[in-house]
This record gives C-alpha cells, sequence and structure tokens, in this order.
C-alpha cells in the first residue's frame, strides 16, 4: 500500500496526515504532479477548510488554495477534481450565492461519513 497508494494512509492510519504522506510519496518516487496526489490534495485542502469551521468552499477558492498549497497548475487541480467528483470523493453542489439575489455558487464539500 505504501508505494502503490501513500495517500491512503492519511485517511486509513490514524495520526498520518496529507503532508507525512506526501513526503512518504516522494520518497517513493510519486510524482509531484501526480492525479493521485493532487486528488489527496484537493481533499486535503477541504479537510482543512472544515477545522476552521467552513461547511464547503466555493468552486473557485478551492481550485486557487489547493493549486497553491500543491505548487500545481490550476488545470490540473480543476481536471482532478472532476474525476475526484466523478469517484464520489468530493461532493460538488451549487449553493445559494449571498452575493446575488437568486444567484448561486459552485460549492465542493467533502463525503459526508
Amino acid at each position: 500500500m505504501v508505494r502503490n497508494e501513500p495517500y491512503r494512509l492519511a485517511s486509513d492510519v490514524w495520526g498520518i496526515g496529507f503532508k507525512t504522506a506526501d513526503t512518504i510519496a516522494q520518497a517513493v518516487g510519486i510524482p509531484h504532479d501526480s492525479p493521485q496526489r493532487v486528488r489527496a490534495g484537493i481533499q486535503y485542502t477541504l479537510s482543512e477548510a472544515a477545522e476552521n469551521g467552513h461547511c464547503y468552499l466555493p468552486e473557485p477558492n478551492l481550485l486557487v488554495d489547493a493549486a497553491e498549497i500543491l505548487g500545481v497548475p490550476l488545470d490540473l487541480v480543476r481536471g482532478c477534481l472532476s474525476e475526484l467528483a466523478g469517484e464520489e470523493g468530493v461532493v460538488c453542489h451549487a449553493v445559494p450565492n449571498p452575493s446575488t439575489e437568486g444567484g448561486t455558487i459552485p460549492a465542493v464539500y467533502l463525503v459526508p461519513f
């Protein structure tokens, strides 16, 4: 598991978070721009937002935040977010936009337990 799916450590092993799993992944040769890494980083970004009291992140904010945290291009994050939503690793849902009357914004949040 460590060689093939090091990012599962962050969800399967108590006490190992994304940053530790990322260090292990780099040590076993997982590329910096690996979709596996980016998908795990998106979930990490959402988890950090939840720890700070957010129920969701607007999709544009999530894309920028994850790209910055991971040091990868925005388009790569966008593609991996789409894959992750298709795999039901995150939920993408329109929510009311407080800035516009009757408008919505795309929101992303972690799959509830």
